[in-house]
């Protein structure tokens, strides 16, 4: 979450108090590096559709907010997710033993 804070303080040219930035960046967790940089380009819009700075809540008002899942709709995303991790073992387990055919065991 740190390194998010000092990206969006680089990208937004001015310094943005810690706690506002403590908050996008909790609000932003698990955002990639493109998804990151298309909220800084979003937000910058919001402030000069406004005529002023980039303020936190510029940020905030983009970020769709975060919600619970009950149980019975986070077990088929855990097994899906868990079907990811599946797949790229065999994935591995494929190519090693492609690499030891290919190179011959004497």
């Amino acid at each position: 979450m740190e390194a998010q804070e000092q990206i969006l303080s680089a990208h937004i040219g001015h310094a943005l108090p810690s706690d506002e930035l403590r908050n996008i960046g909790l609000a932003t967790s698990g955002y990639s590096g493109a998804g990151f940089w298309q909220l800084v380009r979003d937000a910058r819009r919001v402030a000069r559709k406004k005529r002023r700075p980039v303020c936190g809540d510029d940020f905030l008002s983009i970020v769709p907010p975060l919600e619970a899942l009950a149980e019975a709709e986070s077990c088929p995303i855990c097994v899906h997710v868990a079907g990811h991790a599946v797949r790229k073992f065999f994935n591995f387990m494929y190519l090693c033993l492609q690499n030891l055919t290919t190179v011959g065991i004497r």
